[in-house]
Order: C-alpha cells, then sequence, then structure tokens
C-alpha cells in the first residue's frame, strides 16, 4: 500500500511539474530578450572586431581539448568571421529568417570561440548558450520581421518552460559566481586589492578606488550580491531590492572595469524575473493580444528530457574543478565553463629553455612570438604553456633537425602571495 501511496505521490508531481513548464504565459518576455540579446550580441563583437588582440601578428594560437583541429582563419577571415556575426546578431534582434539564423549564429560564435583559447571570456560563452536555447524558443513569433511577413505564424502566448529556462541560466552564473568566491583568498580581499590598486589613477574615483578599505569592501560586496540576488528575485516582496542590488553590482562593473556588454547583458537576464508581461509595456501594439493560443500546451515528448539534459550539464560542469587534485585557482583545471569569473590574480615571469640532444641550451624564449595578450594570459594557463613548448618544440627540431627539449623556468606569484614555479623545470614539456 506504502509502494502504491508513493508512486501516486510521484505521477502528481511529474503531473505538476508537466503543468507548471507548459502553462501558458505572455511571448513579451521573449521578444524583449531576442531584441536585446541581439543587440548587445552585435555590439561586442564589434569591439571584439575592432582590438583582434590573440588573433593577429602570430603563428602560435592555443586550442581547447579535443578540438585541436578547429584552426584560425587569417587575419582578413577573422575580420569576415566577426562581421558575419555582428550581421547575424542584428537579424536575430530584428527576427528575420529567425531559425535559419540563430542556427548559423550559434555555429558562427562556437567555432570564433574554438579558434583562440586565449581570448577565452565567460560571457561569451554565455551569449552562445543562450543563443543556442534561443534555436529551440518561439522568439520570432511576435514584434518580428518574420511576424509581420507572416502573420499567420504570429503568437500571443509561449509555454512557460523557455521562460523558466532563461531564468535557470542566470541563476546558474550567479550561484556558481558567488560559491567561487568562498575561498580564502577572496574572502582576505587579496584578488581585489591588487585590481583596486592598478585603479588609482580612475578619472574619477581613483581615491576611493585606491583607498585601503575598499577593497574589502568590494569583495564582499560582490560576494553578498552572487549568492543572495537569485534568492531575492524569486519573490515578489524583496524583487525589487534584488533587481536593485543587481543593477547597483553591474554598472559598479562596468564603470571600474569596463568588461565590455556583459553587465548589460546581466541586467536584461535579471529583469526576466519579472512577469513575463511587463516589457509588453515597452512595445505596446507591436505584439499579439495575450490569449490562449490552440495547440501552445501540446506536450511534446522530447522537450522535457532535453530541458532535464540540459540542466543537468549546466549544473554539474562547473563542479568539475573537485575532480582534480589541487588548488584550480593555480592550476586552471575546471576553471573555464564554470562561472569562475574575476576571483583571481596571477603574474610573474615565464623563460622556455630549448636544447639539444646534448643537453646544451639551442634557444631561450620568453614569450616570442606570442602577441601581447597571449603572452599574458600564458603567465596563468599550465596547459597553454604545455601548448607553447610543443609549438617550440617543434620548430626549433626542424631547424636543428634532431629532437630538441624543452624545459621552463616558470615563477608566478597568484593573488600576491610568494612567487614559485608552476611548471617543474626538471621536466621535459617536449615528452
Amino acid at each position: 500500500m506504502e509502494h502504491t501511496d508513493n508512486q501516486t505521490r510521484l505521477t502528481n508531481l511529474a503531473g505538476n511539474v508537466r503543468q507548471a513548464l507548459f502553462r501558458p504565459v505572455d511571448i513579451a518576455f521573449l521578444v524583449y530578450f531576442r531584441i536585446a540579446a541581439g543587440v548587445l550580441i552585435m555590439l561586442e563583437y564589434s569591439f571584439y572586431l575592432a582590438k583582434l588582440k590573440a588573433f593577429g601578428r602570430t603563428d602560435v594560437h592555443f586550442s581547447y581539448l579535443f578540438f585541436e583541429w578547429v584552426k584560425p582563419w587569417s587575419t582578413a577571415g577573422i575580420h569576415l568571421h566577426m562581421l558575419l556575426i555582428v550581421v547575424l546578431a542584428l537579424l536575430l534582434a530584428a527576427g528575420l529568417y529567425y531559425r535559419i539564423v540563430t542556427l548559423l549564429l550559434v555555429v558562427a560564435q562556437t567555432s570564433l570561440f574554438l579558434m583562440e583559447k586565449s581570448v577565452y571570456q565567460s560571457h561569451h560563452y554565455l551569449y552562445g548558450l543562450v543563443v543556442f536555447l534561443l534555436i529551440f524558443l518561439p522568439a520570432h513569433r511576435a514584434g518580428s520581421l518574420d511576424a509581420y511577413r507572416r502573420p499567420a505564424i504570429r503568437l500571443g502566448q509561449v509555454p512557460a518552460w523557455g521562460w523558466y529556462l532563461l531564468l535557470f541560466q542566470i541563476s546558474v552564473v550567479y550561484g556558481y559566481a558567488g560559491l567561487a568566491k568562498l575561498y580564502g583568498d577572496w574572502l582576505d580581499g587579496r584578488p581585489m586589492v591588487i585590481w583596486m590598486y592598478h585603479q588609482a589613477n580612475h578619472p574619477l574615483a581613483g581615491p576611493v578606488l585606491g583607498s585601503e578599505w575598499f577593497p574589502y569592501v568590494a569583495s564582499y560586496a560582490a560576494l553578498v550580491v552572487d549568492l543572495t540576488v537569485v534568492p531575492l528575485l524569486l519573490f515578489r516582496r524583496t524583487r525589487p531590492y534584488g533587481f536593485g542590488m543587481a543593477v547597483l553590482f553591474h554598472l559598479s562593473n562596468a564603470f571600474i572595469f569596463g568588461v565590455a556588454t556583459f553587465p548589460w547583458f546581466a541586467l536584461v537576464m535579471t529583469s526576466l524575473f519579472f512577469s513575463p508581461s511587463w516589457p509588453r509595456k515597452l512595445f505596446g501594439k507591436l505584439l499579439p493580444v495575450p490569449r490562449v493560443d490552440a495547440g501552445i500546451s501540446a506536450r511534446s515528448p522530447w522537450v522535457l528530457p532535453l530541458l532535464g539534459a540540459y540542466v543537468l550539464v549546466q549544473l554539474l560542469l562547473p563542479l568539475r574543478h573537485w575532480l582534480y587534485p589541487l588548488d584550480t585557482a593555480w592550476t586552471d583545471q575546471g576553471d573555464h565553463f564554470a562561472w569562475r569569473m574575476f576571483i583571481r590574480n596571477k603574474d610573474g615571469q615565464v623563460l622556455f629553455l630549448c636544447k639539444d640532444g646534448q643537453g646544451r641550451i639551442i634557444a631561450t624564449v620568453q614569450g616570442e612570438p606570442l602577441n601581447s595578450y597571449q603572452n599574458y594570459m600564458l603567465k596563468g594557463d599550465p596547459d597553454m604553456i604545455l601548448q607553447y613548448a610543443h609549438y617550440l618544440a617543434d620548430a626549433h627540431r626542424k631547424r636543428v633537425g634532431q629532437p630538441v627539449q624543452v624545459y621552463v623556468d616558470s615563477q608566478i606569484s597568484l593573488n600576491g602571495w610568494q612567487y614559485q614555479p608552476m611548471v617543474d623545470p626538471a621536466v621535459d614539456l617536449a615528452r
């Protein structure tokens, strides 16, 4: 009897979950997000196009594990690739040829992302994820050129699971960013002290940013915001306070660090915690009147399994650093794709010693021919050090006509602590 009761409860729970996921909600939130995401991605890659820090002036490029086969274009090809992303992002905002555009934009963003590891940015990863999600969301069925061209596709409501999925995605970013800050150096304010030292000459707020007390206030403020903003946003009474905290936090980051379009994108996603219908005030008569559209609650059998798989990956991937034996802040293992943003500072020098078979030094290399951005990122990433050692071994083997050994003298400081070797200087990395 007890087994039957438990089975009944599980069945009822599953039914309630399905009902919540497929209940119709106003499409206004989805139109707002499509337009804002398209415009901000367009601006991000326009800025990116202007600097091209790690794609030019060098023949050396760093790859992600399992994606070594993804090679960068020439400089002209990279320009065209980024220009394509800019155009596709504009088409996304306009909602023109939406299904094709979202698919092409995911491919274009992902391939560019994989071409060069040294330019990894968490918000580029986030942009790729949300465009991937938009492939499956009907964000073009109102307030778009597609809906203008084809009135038959217009909808006033969509299933709620699309709204929940976007809320989940930004919640994961906040949550794991906060958990990553729960370690000694951050709680002692060490990374922030270093960053604020370099901000002491800020034209407007230099005296405050460079003061002794501000780095500690900023460290704990960031921790509190990341860990509490989502719980505050979940409840109607505390939602305005949570959103106010988020606005202050992201505008402060934009003012102090810049960080391109990410603060604005984060605020766009955070604002989705309000009612799905609130953006209707922005668009007025451009959107169809909400109504119960035919077929809107149809429960396709593939929706829940795919949603579950995506949620599971996003929850587990940031935890993989626990599989590695040492501190992720030092080794960088498990650092990417885990929302560990701005939590540590590394500085130092990396010297490569290339030797022939008799142990004689044939070359001493300190970042040549890397560009300045790659050279900076190399100091903090042991995997990039290894990749560069292999590049040097191949280059000098071709020059001298025999196998080459590569040793590394790496003196790195983490968060202002004493300099120490990151890589064992007695190990031949070419092997």
